[in-house]
Order: C-alpha cells, then structure tokens, then sequence
C-alpha cells in the first residue's frame, strides 16, 4: 500500500503542468544600468490608487541580471538591453537567435503560459524610441488577460443571469456564480458577492450627457445615494484619464469612496462611455477593510472585459 501511495503522488506530480511561479500582476524587468529606461516606465504607466491606503496601480519588479535564475518562469518578464548592458546574457539565453535590434516575444519558455519580451538595441535611446511605440501597453493588455484567464479558471459562468441581463438591457456579461443582484431597474443592474464585498452596477441612459469627469463623478453619487445607502466619491483621493474599454473612447475615474453614515469605504473605478447610441456608467467596487483591493478591482475588471451586445 504505501509503494502504491508514493507512485501515485509521483504520477500525480508528473502529469501537473509547470505554471508560471509569482503572481499574475508582477511585471519582472531586467534593465540594470539603464537608467532613463527606469525612469520611463515608471513614469508612463505607474501611479498610485488610493483605495484609501495608497496601492501602486502595477506590481513592477526590476531586477539584477543575476537574479534571473531566480526570476525565470515568472509570468511576465521584459528583458531590455543593450549589446553592452549586463543584461544582454539574458537575452541570448532566451532569444540565441537574435543578431539584430528589434522588439521579440516568446511564450511557454521555462514554464506553461510564461511571457517574455525583449527590446534590443544599441543605444538607451533606441530603447527608449522602441518603448514609446507602445510595447509596454502590450505587456500591460498580457497581464490583464492573465486575470481573466485565472478568474474564469477558478469560478463558472452564471448562464441564467447573463440571459436575463441580456434581455432586459441590451448587453450582458459573463456573471459568475456566487454573484446575486443587489438593485435593478429599467436602466441600473447592480449585482455583487462577499469575501470580499466586491460589487459591479451597470447604468445606462439614451440622454444626451456631457462628457465631463466632476459631472460624471456626481452622476455616480446620484446614483449611489439612491442604491447603495448613501456611498460617496471622496473627491481628494479620486483621480480620472482618458482611456479605452471595450473598444470604446471612455473617461477613467478611480478612487476611494466612503460612506459617512455607515462609516465604511473601499476602492472604485467607473467607466464612462458611449455606445450605440447610449451611454453607459459601468462602476467596480470593493469592500476589504483588512487587505488590499487593487487586486479585487483588476478581478472585477477580468469581469467587465466580457461584455457583450446585441
């Protein structure tokens, strides 16, 4: 019996994939002795997210060409050299078939689903023009797909509420189970589950709205004191931009809320945009005094990233 117990806990362990070690929203990047490439990323895509306690919107991790060895197998990695950067052994150990400057990507190289990109060129500044094409948003788009992967992984689809939202609103999403409604009506869907309270609510309307961001954050806090008891946008830790969803030109605002009679509050991030003719508030919203939250809104990001309409 206890031969038989070994074998199979051997068989068991040979036939488990190798998945990537580290966590979906790590960012590894070997750049050592580049110094303005640093200081680009940094600045271009890392910010803070006040949820309140202040939370870096990206979990990079820039890392000694010796710690690769370390590092390797992580979901995502940029390697970023020069013939003359140390982390030039790096790349050749990835990409031996590199001789000329250029942008290159391989998948699946130490374990199953990892991500690689390199950017190599001669100079600091031929990095820097190869960044400024946009490279670093394509890793970015890797890392938020890597969620949904891992949330729709771990949970199944609610059929019979992404039917019902589909034929009362014209759109609908993939509602994972475990997520119940909290407030309907003809134009607001709001459905949401626990540990930890994390919320999404759809508003839609075919009025004419002003694209302006302290108008839509008093949209959202006309809509909250209505249904979720009085929620308000602390307004001093609350940011916005113009981004993209869903294929969609849209207005970006994220923060803190708070709620002054309960005296609770959490992370959001709301979505405004147009399409089809209407327009549409999507809002994320969690709950989680004793953690973190970026992470639970970049799950319910994962979420919204299924929508769908007729």
């Amino acid at each position: 019996m206890k031969k038989f117990s070994i074998l199979c806990i051997f068989l068991f362990m040979c036939t488990q994939p190798n998945f990537p070690k580290g966590k979906p929203e790590q960012l590894v990047i070997f750049s050592q002795g580049l110094p303005r490439v640093k200081e680009y990323i940094i600045k271009e895509i890392q910010d803070t997210f006040y949820t309140p306690q202040p939370e870096p919107f990206y979990n990079i991790i820039f890392a000694n060409s010796k710690e690769f060895e370390k590092y390797k197998g992580y979901y995502t990695i940029m390697v970023i050299t020069t013939p003359y950067s140390e982390s030039y052994e790096i790349l050749k150990q990835v990409f031996p078939e590199v001789k000329d400057e250029g942008i290159y990507r391989k998948k699946g190289i130490f374990q199953k689903g990892d991500f690689i990109t390199a950017i190599y060129g001669p100079s600091e500044e031929s990095l820097l023009w190869k960044l400024r094409k946009g490279i670093i948003y394509e890793v970015l788009r890797h890392i938020k797909e890597l969620y949904k992967t891992h949330v729709y992984n771990i949970i199944d689809i609610n059929k019979s509420a992404k039917k019902e939202i589909r034929e009362k609103y014209g759109f609908t999403f993939d509602v994972p189970t475990g997520f119940l409604y909290i407030k309907t009506s003809s134009d607001f869907v709001s459905l949401g589950t626990h540990y930890p309270d994390r919320f999404i609510f759809v508003y839609v309307t075919d009025r004419n709205m002003e694209i302006d961001p302290e108008k839509i954050m008093d949209l959202r806090d006309s809509l909250t004191t209505i249904y979720y008891d009085g929620d308000k946008i602390d307004r001093e830790l609350t940011k916005w931009e113009k981004t993209e969803i869903l294929s969609e030109k849209t207005i970006r605002i994220y923060g803190h809320w708070e709620n002054e009679k309960m005296r609770i509050g959490g992370a959001f991030e709301s979505f405004f945009f147009k399409k089809k003719g209407k327009f549409y508030l999507i809002d994320l919203a969690v709950f989680e005094p004793e953690k973190p939250k970026l992470k639970y809104i970049r799950w319910l990001e994962a979420i919204i990233s299924t929508m769908t309409w007729d």
